[in-house]
């Protein structure tokens, strides 16, 4: 077995530690901005602290329209390399900000980058992969997320703001640094008549010889020649393969933020402090945390053998129990009720949904997008779907705020723990298993 292909997944990977990174800065340093530790000359509003949260969705529903344009021009390898940059700036930005207004421009860039990321470095995965490795390699971009959002919960309640944002900033500066190790896809290379090229990427990531290669290049090579053309959002929706291709993503991709990842992550210390346990909020996020991380790793090591869509479905009802505890303690609290012999429900219900969603639903829907596209409409396509998957995320966490101070966190809950039931009746009748089957056997079934 080659192993250059995982050392090229780890480069790309250090940006997804940068998109976890992004979306739990704000749970730690939130209570720094509202405390004595705090850059501005005042705490944050209510408003404020829902536009640093809310903003970076705003960046991410614009940044994969950049991507797709970048990729399809000038290749993968340099637009992960255009990724790596504005979270450099971003986090140097927010390291010595003194303004309110830094941190809108700096957290919208942040976004961009995050947009960006899942995008491109999902598509790359995709392209590199072969059939035997690529829910693994393709799962593995969760684990470095979850990886980059135990670091926040880990240190950030005890670093500046100014030491804790500088930190941020090394994991896409290795990216740069080793940018050099990074081959091009070999699809994107065959799609441009670079036979050679595509072969010599092959030999690289594969670590064989030109022989050993020479099957999979024919067949990449047939593989491209049937989507020549350079294809556009109308083929998407003209295509009855492309639309049901379109469909299956679009189902899978929302679910991540209609379970509500993205309020519970950023107001994780947040929701431990309103639950009033025994737990420290700030040990309690690390627990959750840690979780996500194992419960990653365990998705890319079995993800192989059970199949992506056994795996959604059990993660679809999981986050449904989950959150449906959630929902009933905050109720129970909401409404008077003594719920201090029931405190450890909280930290369980975040741990289990921690679990269940990070064995499915936020790994593999992103996996799913990178297969079900052929390359010349790859990178519109997941544009297009990567857009509509933060805008949805920058609606439900701006609003959570609001939700929490006029409602509570019950009902907030509620909603999510709906959303995931609907995703496991979506799963369960519209998307097929792709594990163990080639790009070119899943456009054959697409068209079927």
């Amino acid at each position: 077995m080659g192993f250059y292909i995982y050392f090229v997944a780890l480069i790309a990977n250090f940006l997804l530690f940068e998109v976890g990174s992004t979306l739990s800065w704000t749970s730690p340093v939130f209570p720094k901005l509202t405390g004595t530790d705090n850059p501005l000359s005042r705490p944050i509003t209510t408003d404020e602290r829902s536009i640093i949260a809310g903003i970076p969705n705003i960046g991410a529903a614009i940044g994969p329209f950049v991507t797709g344009k970048i990729a399809d021009r000038f290749g993968r390898k340099v637009t992960l390399l255009c990724v790596a940059v504005p979270y450099v700036i971003s986090f140097v930005a927010l390291a010595f900000a003194q303004n309110v207004c830094i941190f809108y421009v700096a957290r919208f860039i942040q976004g961009v980058a995050l947009g960006c990321t899942l995008q491109i470095v999902s598509m790359y995965f995709g392209e590199i992969t072969e059939k035997s490795n690529r829910g693994r390699i393709s799962s593995s971009l969760a684990i470095f997320s979850g990886l980059g959002v135990l670091f926040c919960y880990l240190f950030g309640p005890y670093l500046s703001i100014r030491l804790f944002s500088l930190i941020f900033a090394i994991p896409a500066g290795l990216v740069i640094v080793l940018y050099t190790f990074i081959p091009e896809s070999p699809l994107y290379l065959a799609n441009k008549g670079d036979r050679s090229g595509a072969e010599k990427s092959l030999m690289k990531l594969r670590s064989k010889s030109a022989s050993e290669v020479a099957e999979e290049l024919s067949e990449l090579m047939r593989f491209c020649e049937k989507s020549q053309c350079k294809g556009t959002l109308k083929d998407v929706f003209t295509s009855r393969g492309l639309m049901k291709a379109f469909y299956i993503s679009l189902g899978v991709l929302q679910i991540t933020p209609l379970v509500g990842i993205g309020p519970i992550l950023a107001y994780m210390q947040t929701i431990f402090d309103s639950a009033g346990g025994a737990i420290p909020s700030h040990l309690g996020s690390i627990l959750v945390s840690i979780i996500k991380v194992l419960s990653c790793l365990l998705t890319s090591i079995i993800v192989e053998k059970t199949g992506k869509k056994v795996l959604l479905l059990i993660s679809s009802v999981g986050v449904f129990l989950a959150l449906t505890g959630l929902s009933t303690f905050f109720f129970l609290q909401t409404n008077g009720v003594d719920v201090s012999y029931i405190s450890w429900i909280p930290v369980t219900s975040l741990i289990l949904y921690m679990t269940f969603f990070s064995i499915g639903v936020y790994p593999i829907s992103w996996v799913i997008m990178g297969e079900l596209f052929p390359s010349n409409v790859r990178s519109v396509a997941s544009s297009l779907l990567t857009s509509l998957n933060f805008s949805a995320s920058f609606l439900i966490t701006i609003v959570f705020p609001y939700l929490e101070d006029s409602l509570g966190l019950g009902p907030a809950f509620l909603f999510f723990a709906g959303s995931g039931v609907l995703g496991g009746i979506f799963v369960y009748y519209c998307v097929f298993e792709t594990n163990g089957k080639s790009l070119s056997e899943i456009q054959d079934l697409l068209n079927k």
